[in-house]
């Protein structure tokens, strides 16, 4: 009888370490969310003009009359081995000047994919970006691509813009994001 009563009050006491163990990592978790959450929070910095609406949402100007915008994005997609696309145009009456660009590629966890994304100039398929990657395990390699173009740059007068062309095999979803950054006047 004393022997069981001890092994009852052990096994309480495991059960309630575990469960804090669980509480405690459940906090970790939320902790670590909402940290990503915060430092990935991007805010518009500068109001923009009528005309200036027309070009890409900007993230972020720098001192220098740098931008960064986001300026295409996919969202989750099926993998269903056909190619896609999504186009952007310069809708504005300015030129911009594209001095970096970057793709970014994600899928499901644990998805088994072959995953490409494409980005062309319009006007003359002028190819900015490539991306492909066989994603069969998780880490294992890079999950973004960024071209640096200074101190050279990639015009876009008004009416021209950018494709990207993107398709995704295997079972699971993709998604894929471009960034650039640019200048609203010739460097």
């Amino acid at each position: 009888m004393f022997f069981s009563s001890k092994n009852s009050i052990t096994r309480e006491n495991k059960d309630q370490k575990e469960e804090r163990m669980k509480r405690k990592m459940l906090w970790k978790f939320v902790f670590a969310v909402f940290a990503v959450a915060f430092t990935t929070t991007v805010t518009v910095s500068q109001p923009r003009a009528s005309d200036d609406e027309l070009l890409p949402t900007v993230f972020r100007a720098y001192d220098d009359g740098l931008f960064s915008a986001e300026l295409l994005n996919t969202g989750p997609y099926v993998c269903d081995n056909v190619q896609h696309t999504k186009t952007w145009t310069n809708k504005s009456k300015k030129t911009i000047y594209i001095r970096s660009a970057q793709i970014w590629a994600g899928v499901d966890l644990g998805a088994k994919v072959d995953i490409m994304a494409n980005l062309k100039r319009l006007s003359d398929k002028t190819q900015l970006l490539w991306y492909g990657q066989d994603a069969y395990a998780p880490g294992r390699s890079p999950h973004q691509w960024n071209k640096d173009f200074a101190p050279d740059y990639v015009p876009l007068a008004p009416g021209d813009g950018l494709v990207m062309l993107y398709w995704c095999a295997g079972e699971g979803h993709g998604h894929h994001v471009i960034d650039i950054w640019y200048l609203e006047s010739k460097p």
